[in-house]
């Protein structure tokens, strides 16, 4: 079929035979890109249930969608012949590039870490693999994996008992035989048990050691002696074959490999944790483990161990940093080397799971609100370790066993329960609760008990709950503790009740001003009822902060916010609960960095365990420009609240600043797979994608997964990327079906005045751009007399200010830009990195160059950057000055 054309693709050359059928690269004349094509064989053609599979294998394929696996296009037929279009890679594979005596460590956790990412997104949506292995595995151009030949995946729930033989070397397994390859099947393959996804895990443990020592686990001189190795010969462990490999990692690798599926990791992104914690503890990202490397470890000690020895005795001094921050991203994979790296810590982790509401289920937030207040009270215990609400949460609903959730969160121990609220008329309300205590190691119930009574008990019933705990736990209570425990955040039950209707709303993930006014509206009908609840007050201060913050709100909103504040502190003004709002408000209504930090100082000492300390100092750390403390406290942050989406979006963002772009695409990875359907991650995702690689289509591909959400940041964000491709009628076609008319956020209207704009001077539209500045001005004029401090308003408007032509107004606000700008080392520097483009829109290119020119990366999260420069239109008329071509060359001039 070579040189013919099947449909609109033309064939280029053979790539691959197997039982199936064949793979050819070709080239789509329609969309002028290369495809691999799969078509069934001539000799299978005319079998209706080998169609069907092919059908089956298609299906599944086009559910994926993940950077390691690789994409389906199409699916479409050729007369009565169907085939497929997929993503061409180039590369080799995975069996071509192991070295005769394995990997090094980087080398291989570069390859394993974003395989076993890929399978658990597939696994996810319940599609097994069912052949893996490293002929499956390209590795294309720039070093990364891509899982190929998901057409022997199934649906978890189907079964098929056509298929009989096995496979044992062909790379692409004969029709009729069972799905698989025998050197890299599971045991319950070779006896055609049922298969899931643990069994793709099995699969992974073989690559996992033929990657680190080039030997497979299970050999043999026959067919039959490979399969009998596979179900009866424990292998040698890697580190007997490598003795410099960090045992860890043989723990991660073995437990692959255990014969009993449920003996072994309950899920890829288990396998994936415990990889990314082990890179973390080696990751030359640590200042110890770069003086390590400079200097060799003492003889008799492997290689690995000597981050962990430092950090042992950092803890014994009392710094515990280290440890803490290695921690990571999800405490739980990480938990073991804690403990080894500070054996004296007296602290015990637990986690305090969603109470199952057995009543109406209109009383879900009830149970939810009983859940975070156990969680308040035990957080308050010193040496115990809380894991937040946002984490504990996740698991709502959620059949997983108590040993993942222990693995995933770093805890030994877990608080569960059941809660039901009986209302009964008139008469008094009564409340049943029934918690138990539950070591994970051995699923022991330490303790349970069942109270009755009526809804005015619940506080008690909260204390003595937190009370046994503590006391199961062998840890004495002081005197201050006993009474924190015993306080009554409010007489008043009715307003306790919209309470906790408030904080069910505000606990609701991502920014959502509807959803912060409602819960506005709660707490201060619970304020009517209780003027004296201190907690509301608190609440309702952070909300109206939150509102001013995010655009939806003026310089009333950011008062009624101090108004709330200065309440609470009449109240109780040394409270844990006031000291962090006091800080919150410091640090985002008044930007007073040095106040801020010194309130989060000051309740860390009170509150150990409320990860919103440690995520504040570090953001006001970044802005200061101290990006390795920044980075220490979001860890922290972490460690108690390892399921929040938002702190690995700031993980993330921080790490892209540092340039640290495949560490910053893992954290964005992990934000998204918690939060799905936020946009910010996304966002930031395709920002840091093309920072790194420079592919507008791959920025826009990253976009192209949150469609559905109709958002408009992220239709304003592919019109920049449209652009960067000069697709100027696709950008003003998207631009156009999410006018600012469409839009209630002014930050965000700011946002699309300008994408209008241009776009409009993009395509040589003056009108089209006098207008969009006109309008953009008035508005973003409005913006900075409600936000004077926003350094970004002040950019904004002299850009549009610029177009207008009034050139004084345009410097003046350009100038108050940079001066905020100074205050701001990771958001508001990016007012400074883009002053180049006002000059530049008044026609003063030498300006234009010398600012860009003396913009050098300083860990601005929205610095320019060399392939900003290298695409963006609004450049183009400094492309031909050398200067500017010397600032693309060099390494990243923003």
């Amino acid at each position: 079929m070579i040189g013919q054309t099947l449909a609109h693709y033309r064939i280029v050359r053979l790539l691959g035979e197997g039982g199936m059928g064949l793979v050819y690269e070709a080239e789509d004349t329609r969309l002028k890109r290369r495809v691999a094509l799969k078509v069934l064989s001539d000799r299978v053609a005319g079998n209706p249930g080998l169609k069907e599979r092919f059908q089956r294998e298609a299906e599944s394929l086009a559910t994926l969608n993940h950077p390691n696996i690789v994409t389906v296009y199409s699916v479409e037929l050729n007369g009565e012949v169907p085939f497929l279009t997929m993503e061409l890679v180039e590369g080799r594979p995975l069996n071509e590039l192991i070295p005769a005596k394995g990997m090094d460590l980087d080398s291989f956790l570069n390859l394993a870490l974003p395989l076993a990412e890929a399978l658990s997104t597939a696994h996810e949506m319940k599609i097994v693999h069912r052949d893996l292995k490293p002929a499956n595995i390209l590795v294309d151009q720039q070093g990364r994996p891509k899982i190929l030949d998901f057409g022997l995946a199934k649906l978890t729930e189907e079964t098929d008992t056509t298929l009989q033989t096995v496979a044992m070397s062909n790379p692409l397994t004969e029709e009729g035989s069972i799905v698989g390859t025998a050197p890299y099947m599971s045991p319950e393959q070779l006896e055609s048990k049922p298969v899931d996804a643990r069994s793709d895990i099995f699969s992974l443990g073989i690559i996992m050691y033929e990657m680190l020592t080039g030997e497979r686990p299970f050999q043999g001189d026959s067919s039959m002696a490979v399969m009998s190795a596979v179900l009866k010969d424990t292998p040698l462990r890697v580190t007997d074959l490598k003795s410099e490999l960090p045992p860890h990692l043989d723990l991660i690798v073995s437990g692959c490999l255990e014969k009993k599926v449920d003996d072994r990791p309950q899920s890829a992104k288990g396998v994936r944790n415990n990889l990314r914690a082990l890179q973390r503890d080696l990751s030359s990202d640590s200042v110890l483990e770069s003086a390590y490397r400079a200097k060799p470890p003492a003889r008799g000690k492997p290689a690995w161990m000597m981050p962990v020895l430092v950090a042992a005795a950092l803890a014994i001094v009392g710094g515990g940093a280290w440890w803490l921050m290695s921690r990571g991203e999800t405490a739980a994979p990480a938990q073991e080397q804690a403990q080894v790296a500070a054996p004296q810590d007296p602290r015990k982790m637990i986690a305090v799971l969603p109470f199952e509401n057995l009543g109406d289920s209109q009383d879900e937030y009830f149970a939810d609100g009983l859940t975070e207040e156990i969680t308040s009270r035990l957080a308050g215990i010193n040496g115990l370790g809380v894991i937040s609400r946002t984490s504990a949460m996740q698991y709502k609903g959620k059949a997983v066993s108590l040993q993942e959730v222990g693995h995933e969160l770093g805890v030994e121990y877990v608080l569960e329960g059941t809660v039901r609220w009986q209302k009964n008329g008139d008469a008094p309300s009564r409340i049943r609760v029934t918690p138990q205590l539950i070591r994970v190691a051995d699923d022991t119930h330490l303790w349970s008990s069942r109270y009755d009574g009526l809804l005015e008990e619940i506080f008690s019933v909260q204390s003595d709950i937190a009370e046994k705990v503590a006391g199961e736990l062998n840890i004495t209570l002081l005197a201050p503790e006993k009474e924190a425990l015993a306080l009554r955040p409010t007489e008043n039950m009715e307003a306790y009740q919209t309470f906790l209707l408030g904080k069910e709303i505000w606990n609701q993930p991502g920014y959502n001003s509807s959803n912060f006014r409602r819960a506005i509206s709660l707490f201060q009908q619970a304020l009517d009822l209780d003027p004296d609840f201190l907690e509301a007050w608190t609440e309702l201060s952070s909300a109206y902060l939150m509102l001013y913050v995010g655009g939806d709100g003026n310089r009333e909103t950011l008062e009624l916010g101090a108004q709330a504040l200065a309440r609470a502190e009449a109240l109780a003004p040394d409270s844990p609960l006031v000291i962090v709002a006091r800080g919150y408000f410091h640090y985002l209504g008044h930007f007073d960095y040095e106040r801020a930090l010194a309130e989060f100082r000051r309740a860390e000492k009170l509150v150990p365990n409320d990860p919103m300390v440690p995520e504040g100092m570090a953001y006001i750390l970044r802005r200061m420009g101290k990006l390795e403390e920044a980075l220490e406290q979001l860890r922290r942050a972490l460690l108690l609240d390892p399921n929040n989406a938002h702190l690995h979006l700031h993980l993330a963002h921080t790490l892209n600043a540092r340039d640290q772009y495949a560490l910053a695409e893992a954290s964005y990875d992990r934000s998204i797979a918690l939060f799905p359907d936020g946009t910010e991650a996304y966002l930031s995702k395709a920002k840091n994608a093309f920072d790194w690689r420079g592919s507008p289509e791959e920025a826009l591909s990253i976009l192209g997964q949150v469609d559905h959400l109709a958002s408009p940041q992220v239709a304003e964000s592919k019109v920049r990327f449209l652009m960067y491709l000069r697709q100027y009628d696709d950008a003003a076609e998207l631009l156009a079906s999410y006018s600012p008319a469409n839009n209630q956020n002014r930050l965000a209207l700011m946002r699309s005045y300008q994408a209008q704009m241009d776009l409009a001077l993009a395509r040589d539209d003056r009108q089209a751009a006098l207008a969009a500045a006109q309008a953009g001005r008035a508005l973003t004029l409005s913006i900075i007399t409600d936000q004077p401090r926003q350094a970004v308003p002040f950019t904004t408007v002299a850009t549009f200010e610029a177009v207008l032509g009034e050139r004084q107004a345009a410097l003046d606000h350009l100038q108050t830009a940079m001066e905020l700008g100074q205050t701001d080392h990771f958001y508001f520097c990016g007012a400074i990195a883009w002053a180049p483009a006002v000059y530049l829109l008044l026609g003063e290119k030498d300006e234009a160059l010398d600012l860009l020119a003396a913009t050098q990366d300083n860990g601005c999260f929205w610095d320019i950057h060399r392939n900003d420069l290298k695409l963006d239109p609004r450049w183009d008329g400094l492309r031909d000055d050398p200067r500017f071509q010397a600032l693309i060359k060099s390494k990243n001039p923003g």
